[in-house]
């Protein structure tokens, strides 16, 4: 399994035209791998990148199962900050009003 994980980012980083490098892979895993499999995929994917295995569809849906539980967890993350700040705006409009005796033009 850490392969399949490490050949998708190799491949995602591939898509985005970015540097395939070890840092750059380590930094796009969710999980631990073992150094030395990552370490031999990205050197193989640098002496031929065509002769990294396929991906399973197990992986490929993993690997979307986990983008969207992070822009989820993105999304309620703004939402929580956008109900904070209107409250806020709120507190503030209140504070305002009070302070100039109910005028606020």
């Amino acid at each position: 399994m850490p392969q399949q994980q490490i050949l998708a980012v190799i491949r995602q980083l591939a898509a985005e035209e970015k540097a395939i490098t070890t840092a750059a892979v380590r930094a796009r895993l969710t999980r631990p791998v073992p150094l030395s499999e990552l370490l031999a995929l990205v050197s193989r994917y640098k002496q031929s990148p065509d002769s990294l295995p396929p991906l399973t569809a197990a992986s490929l849906q993993d690997s979307n199962t986990h983008a969207e539980s992070e822009l989820s967890a993105r999304l309620l993350t703004l939402e929580q900050l956008v109900a904070e700040q209107a409250l806020r705006l709120d507190r503030l409009e209140h504070l305002l009003v009070t302070t100039l005796g109910g005028k606020l033009d």
